[in-house]
C-alpha cells in the first residue's frame, strides 16, 4: 500500500472513531415513562417534550403511560414494571422504608402542594376542626399518605374523624354532593377541577400546620438505575429542557402536548391552569437557587423527620437511601 493509500485509510478510520457515537446516538434507545395518574397539566410538559424533539435530540425515543395513583405505580417501579416514573416522592420515601428498591431522582414540585378541601358554605380551616366531621380520600393517593402526618402533627385523633374511602377519582363528587365534609388534594390538580365545575371552595395547607413534603419528582429503580445511568441523564436533560421552554410559554406546551393527546383538546384550559399552579411549585424551599431538579439535604431530613416523628416510618434509612443528584443536569 503505497503512501497516500495509508493516509486514506488512516483517515477514514479517525472519521469512523469520532463520528460512532454520534451515529450511535442518532439511534434512538427507548425508554417508557409511567405517571402517577391519568393526565394532568403537570404531565403536559413531558408530551411536550416529546411532541418538540426535545427527548429525541438526547437519543430517547420516549413513551409515556399513565398510571392510578403513586401508591400504586411505586409498586409498579419496585417491581421494575416500570422502572421509571413521575410520582410523589414521600410515597417513594414510606416504599423505601420498607425495603422497596426506589429512589428518587429529580425534583420536579418540591413545595408541599397538599390541602384539605371544603365547600366554602362550610369551610374546615384547621385540622382540628376535621374532628367530627366525614372526610374523603382514597389511600394509596399522595395526600392520604401524607395524611397520618397532618393528624399526628396536630394532635388529632383519627378515631373522631369519619373517613370515607371511595374510588379513585370519586371523592370530588362526594365533596359537591354534600356527602364528605372535606377531601384531600393538591392545589395544581383539584383546585382547578372545582372552578371548572363553579364550585367555591375553602382549603388549608399541610405546610401551614408541620406538614414538610417535597411532592411529585422523576423516581427509578435502583438494580434498574444501575445498568442504564447515561439514559437517566439524557432522560432528565430532555426533561430540564421540557420544563424550561414550558415556564417561558405554558400555553405553548399545552399545545404542544395537545398534539400527541388529541382526546384531551377539550381540557386545554383545565390543563393551562393546572400547569400554571404546578410551575410555582419547583423550586426547592431549603435552596430556592438550585438548579431545577436538584434537591436539598435539607428538604428531605425535614420530610424524612415528619415521617419518622408521626410514626409513618418505623426505621429512617440513610438520606442517601432516599434520593441522589447524581443524574440531575447542572
Amino acid at each position: 500500500m503505497d503512501t497516500s493509500m495509508k493516509r486514506r485509510h488512516l483517515s477514514l478510520g479517525l472519521l469512523g472513531a469520532v463520528a460512532a457515537p454520534h451515529l450511535a446516538r442518532a439511534q434512538s434507545q427507548t425508554l417508557a415513562l409511567k405517571l402517577d395518574w391519568s393526565l394532568y397539566g403537570t404531565h403536559c410538559v413531558f408530551y411536550a417534550g416529546i411532541a418538540r424533539g426535545l427527548y429525541k435530540a438526547e437519543g430517547l425515543d420516549l413513551s409515556i403511560s399513565e398510571g392510578n395513583s403513586s401508591g400504586n405505580v411505586v409498586r409498579l417501579v419496585a417491581a421494575g414494571t416500570d422502572p421509571l416514573a413521575f410520582i410523589d416522592l414521600g410515597t417513594m420515601a414510606i416504599g423505601a422504608s420498607n425495603g422497596m428498591p426506589v429512589r428518587g431522582v429529580f425534583g420536579i414540585h418540591q413545595k408541599n402542594p397538599m390541602v384539605m378541601i371544603s365547600a366554602a358554605a362550610s369551610p374546615v380551616r384547621s385540622p382540628k376542626e376535621m374532628e367530627g366531621r366525614v372526610v374523603a380520600m382514597a389511600p394509596s393517593e399522595s395526600t392520604a399518605q401524607m395524611f397520618p402526618a397532618l393528624l399526628g402533627r396536630n394532635g388529632v385523633e383519627a378515631s373522631k374523624i369519619s373517613v370515607l374511602n371511595p374510588a379513585i377519582g370519586a371523592k370530588n363528587a362526594l365533596l359537591m354532593q354534600g356527602r364528605a365534609d372535606v377531601v384531600t388534594g393538591v392545589t395544581y390538580f383539584a383546585l382547578p377541577l372545582f372552578a371548572r365545575n363553579n364550585f367555591a371552595t375553602s382549603h388549608f395547607a399541610y405546610a401551614d400546620f408541620g406538614v414538610s413534603a417535597l411532592e411529585s419528582g422523576i423516581v427509578v429503580n435502583r438494580v434498574w438505575a444501575e445498568q442504564n445511568e447515561d439514559r437517566i441523564r439524557r432522560f432528565l436533560a430532555g426533561t430540564a429542557k421540557a420544563f424550561a421552554a414550558a415556564r417561558q410559554d405554558p400555553a405553548g406546551a399545552i399545545d404542544a402536548a395537545l398534539t400527541l393527546r388529541t382526546d384531551r383538546a377539550r381540557d386545554r384550559d383545565l390543563l393551562l391552569h393546572q400547569l400554571r399552579l404546578s410551575l410555582e411549585l419547583t423550586a426547592s424551599p431549603a435552596d430556592p437557587s438550585a438548579p431545577f431538579g436538584v434537591m436539598a439535604e435539607r428538604d428531605w431530613q425535614a420530610m424524612i423527620t415528619t415521617m419518622t416523628e408521626t410514626n409513618m416510618i418505623r426505621q429512617a434509612l440513610p438520606l442517601e437511601q432516599y434520593f441522589t443528584n447524581a443524574y440531575a443536569p447542572r
